[in-house]
């Protein structure tokens, strides 16, 4: 009988971690109520499933913030894609390598993956969104916090004008009461 498949996790932070998948349906996510919880906050809460049926196994995003790969292609969310052996996904920015050996392929065998990098531009991220990093993070937009600085920058420059005119009216009343 062959062994459960497996997610092996290719990304630095998560380097060798392996997830087996023995559920017909195995939930990945960043919260703990997921049946595979990763810590990165590139994953959704509720990133994708992996779905096992008679057709053989299947990946379905569930419509997650920076997306889900196969072997670099976008994933449509709420699609099943079926999985084969050494398939690369990318869930948000964390790698992972889809390992299932059915039993069909000689036990001697063994499958090699390269991947090719030279025609890939360095610095680029497929993660569409950052605000989601920090559970602390702003939720005002670039013009909402253009618009507080210039509110908050009138009303210095305002108390700052009748800070200027309270002294010049003290001065004016101390000169008058010893001018007289």
């Amino acid at each position: 009988m062959a062994d459960f498949p497996k997610l092996m996790v290719l990304s630095e932070k998560f380097r060798g971690t392996i997830f087996q998948l023995k559920e017909d349906t195995v939930s990945v996510g960043r919260n703990e109520q997921r049946d595979i919880c990763i810590k990165d906050p590139s994953l959704s809460s509720y990133h994708c499933d992996f779905v096992h049926t008679e057709e053989g196994y299947f990946i379905c995003d569930r419509d997650s913030t920076n997306g889900t790969r196969l072997n670099n292609v976008p994933l449509n969310p709420e699609e099943m894609y079926p999985l084969k052996n050494s398939d690369l996904l990318q869930l948000g920015s964390v790698e992972v390598m889809f390992e299932y050996d059915d039993g069909s392929a000689p036990s001697g065998s063994r499958t090699e993956t390269g991947i090719d990098l030279t025609g890939t531009q360095t610095g680029m991220s497929t993660v569409k969104d950052f605000s989601n990093l920090s559970p602390f993070a702003s939720t005002q937009s670039k013009s909402e916090a253009r618009n507080r600085k210039l509110t908050l920058a009138a009303i210095c420059g305002a108390g700052a004008l009748v800070a200027v005119l309270l002294i010049w009216v003290v001065v004016k009343v101390i000169n008058n009461l010893f001018m007289s």
